[in-house]
């Protein structure tokens, strides 16, 4: 994982080709308004899931870890982040 800070264009695609060269699958989360990007940073092409199954899992997680007593923070939805995720 890795949360990518660059306003310089040629700099960011040059580091997108080097991590894609080290990482053949790739996610990426743009933040509206912001220059962060975060970005999932895969090994192996095997087990590349389409961002509406990752959004799917993480409902699926995150109602697992919702239970009596535990502190949960419901203004951030998982699932909704992974939306917006590509595949580069």
């Amino acid at each position: 994982m890795l949360n990518l800070v660059c306003r310089d264009a040629r700099l960011k695609e040059s580091v997108l080709a080097t991590l894609g060269e080290v990482f053949p699958l790739l996610y990426a989360r743009r933040i509206d308004g912001e220059v962060n990007e975060i970005l999932f940073c895969q090994p192996s092409p095997e087990g590349r899931q389409d961002p509406t199954e990752l959004g799917a899992r993480a409902r699926v997680l995150e109602r697992s870890l919702r239970q009596p007593g535990r502190p949960w923070d419901s203004s951030y939805v998982l699932a909704d982040m992974l939306q917006a995720v590509e595949i580069l």
